[in-house]
């Protein structure tokens, strides 16, 4: 139906620690499936409606059927081979609850030596990894590749929208390697030191991998 996806799925949790065991259902069966903090899970192929939606079983009714407490969802974009799936805490919510952003990954755009970049924050972003400049809508993302690939240190800038003007959020130097890819997420904060919140993953390759 409309309704329904078939692609891969990774995992990514940002809330400091790993979620595990929750539920969700792929062509009529009950998987489960632990979030990790540390890294992304393997691909997990999934069938279903294209709104995945993650749950605890917490018992059964009186009639038999499993009693199913949602605890994330998401709406899963159309046309994908992979997403990856990023949990975030939801504040706004009771405890055990979680926020999830569905990103479209396509590995043949990422090879090693490139940056990939998330803003989930409310906001523009503007920045520069070693000489490249990109700008990013809210909820957007780029991928940047390096002209020189050779191992060296880059700089790494971000800024963010202030109304009709930008405000430097995050000035560092980092190490860059041509046998990683980095995944790079931006939040917005409440702290004017601090504006936005920078979250690295890498991910080696093996320079003898297909990918």
């Amino acid at each position: 139906t409309e309704d329904t996806v078939s692609l891969d799925f990774i995992t990514l949790s940002l809330i400091g620690r790993n979620i595990d065991d929750i539920q969700y259902i792929s062509e009529d069966s009950v998987e489960t499936i632990s979030i990790y903090a540390r890294g992304f899970t393997q691909p997990r192929t999934y069938t279903g409606a294209a709104e995945i939606t993650f749950f605890r079983q917490t018992g059964t009714a009186p009639d038999g059927t499993p009693i199913r407490v949602p605890v994330a969802r998401t709406l899963l974009p159309k046309n994908a081979r992979e997403v990856l799936l990023i949990f975030t805490e939801n504040a706004d919510s009771k405890e055990g609850r979680f926020n999830v952003f569905s990103i479209d990954r396509n590995r043949d755009r990422f090879p090693a030596g490139s940056y990939q970049i998330f803003n989930l924050s409310d906001f523009a972003i503007t920045g520069k990894i070693a000489e490249d400049f990109f700008s990013l809508g809210e909820r957007d993302s780029k991928i940047i590749k390096l002209k020189n690939q050779k191992t060296a240190t880059i700089e790494v800038k971000f800024a963010r929208s202030e109304g009709d003007s930008w405000t430097l959020a995050y000035n560092s130097l980092w190490p860059h390697r041509t046998n990683f890819r980095s995944n790079i997420f931006i939040f917005g904060t409440d702290d004017e030191v601090n504006p936005v919140n920078v979250q690295v993953f890498k991910e080696y390759l093996n320079p003898d991998s297909s990918e």
